[in-house]
Order: structure tokens, then C-alpha cells, then sequence
């Protein structure tokens, strides 16, 4: 494995004042099956690219022959960091999340979770410019996150393409995650493939079985896999080593959504 660290991918600008962001990045000895992005977790309050990558899932999807990219990503961005009028958009969303009775923290559907996913977006964008820099066989980057960093990646699989969200995620794998805008869902939705404990306190298994209904609703391509793992951050352990009821592991149904 040939590793590079501090690699930036977003300078600082109007809509994302005083930050610079980058990633560390993970190649296999081989020309890589594509570029997968990685977003470690923390409730868009704390957590880094670092520490919140965990050994044994950098060296495995290496291993499977990914270029991996853990990012950072702005933590704790307040509303006051948006214009006004995206500020009211930031304030409607709020309110139409709660309004669908999704059990979690309003602090994970607001100002910095924007700000975390428009961060992510400018990364899939650089990533896939990289993409054909180190000739990798697949050229639009995946994501793989953790608990926001997998609600973050959530939201741009549905994310309609724009100025702001040119290049859509090519696919998504999430950890312990949520989807919090369910009206964005659609057929045009990347797939995604969802992992949750049905033991998860932190963000409980309702939300796992509210993204199921609201992506079989909307015809969108999104799968929920749910393990017996006690704690949130064990679905790592499970994708690693556990199996579903059929018999194949979690990990290689991940594949499915990456390669």
C-alpha cells in the first residue's frame, strides 16, 4: 500500500469561508478499480479523517484493489455560515425532516450537515478528476461512510445534479446511517446500500426502517441490511466479518455497490 497524506481538494471561498480541506489517500500496488471516498462520523460536530478510519476497513477494501480517500470535512458549521436565503431553505428542511418523524437530533439534518455534504460533493468532483490522473479502471468515485459521514452520502446519491452537485457519487455504502431527506428520493437515486444494528442507540433502527419504506415508496435504488451488533460504531465489525441471512457476508454484498 502507497499512502499520501494531505492532499487538499477545496480551498477556502464565498459559500465556505476559512477552511481547507483534504484527504489522505490509499493505493493498491496494482492500478485501482476505482476511487472510493471515505467520510468518518462524529454528528458534524467532532471526529477526523484520521482517527475515524479504522485499520481494518483501509486495508481491506485496498486489499480488494480501491484507491481509498478519507476526507475531512467542516465540523460544527453554524446557520450563520449560509446567506440568508439559504439559511431559510437550511430552516425549511429542518422542519420537513422532523415532520416525517425521523428519531434523530435536529442537529444532524441542519446547517452542518449542509455544509458537510456540500463539502463531500466538492470531493467526489476533485476525486473524479483523480480518478483519471491515476488511471483508475472505474472513473466516478463511490463513498463509504460512517454514521454522518453515511448521512451525508445519503444525500447526495439523491441529490439532482447542479452547479453546486455536478457529479453524483457513482454509488453508496453506509454504516449506521440515515437517510434524512426521503422527498429527494427517486429512481434516479445512486444505489446505495444501507448497514444498521437493529441495537443502535445512537441512531435507531426506526430510521433504517423508515429509509426502506421511503426508497420502496419512491422506486429508489437504496437496500437496508440490518445486523445484530450491539453499539453504533460495530457495523464496522459487521461488514468486515459477519453474514446475512443467506449466507454471504456483508462485506461482499458492499462489493456489489462499489466495484
Amino acid at each position: 500500500m502507497r499512502v499520501e497524506r494531505d492532499i487538499p481538494y477545496a480551498a477556502p471561498s464565498g459559500d465556505m469561508p476559512g477552511a481547507r480541506l483534504c484527504f489522505d489517500l490509499y493505493l493498491p500496488e496494482t492500478t485501482p478499480k476505482r476511487v472510493v471516498l471515505f467520510a468518518h462520523g462524529g454528528g458534524f460536530f467532532k471526529g477526523d479523517r484520521v482517527a475515524g478510519l479504522r485499520p481494518a476497513l483501509r486495508d481491506r477494501l485496498v486489499a480488494e484493489g480501491f484507491a481509498l480517500a478519507s476526507i475531512s470535512y467542516r465540523l460544527g458549521t453554524p446557520l450563520t455560515a449560509f446567506a440568508a436565503d439559504e439559511q431559510r431553505q437550511i430552516r425549511a428542511n429542518m422542519k420537513r425532516a422532523k415532520a416525517t418523524g425521523l428519531p434523530l437530533s435536529r442537529r444532524l439534518c441542519g446547517a452542518a450537515f449542509e455544509a458537510a455534504r456540500r463539502d463531500m460533493a466538492r470531493a467526489v468532483t476533485h476525486l473524479n478528476a483523480l480518478s483519471q490522473d491515476i488511471d483508475a479502471k472505474e472513473k466516478i468515485p463511490a463513498v463509504v461512510g460512517v454514521s454522518a459521514g453515511g448521512i451525508a452520502a445519503l444525500s447526495l446519491a439523491s441529490e439532482p445534479v447542479s452547479d453546486r452537485f455536478p457529479q453524483p457519487p457513482a454509488s453508496v455504502v453506509t454504516l449506521s446511517a440515515a437517510i434524512v431527506r426521503p422527498w429527494a428520493l427517486g429512481p434516479a437515486t445512486r444505489p446505495a446500500l444501507m448497514l444498521h444494528s437493529v441495537f443502535d442507540r445512537v441512531i435507531p433502527p426506526q430510521a433504517a426502517e423508515m429509509a426502506r419504506d421511503a426508497a420502496t415508496q419512491e422506486a429508489a435504488p437504496v437496500s437496508v441490511l440490518t445486523c445484530a451488533r450491539k453499539g453504533h460504531n460495530q457495523t464496522i465489525d459487521a461488514l468486515l466479518e459477519d453474514r446475512d441471512e443467506t449466507g454471504a457476508t456483508y462485506f461482499s454484498r458492499a462489493l456489489q455497490y462499489l466495484e
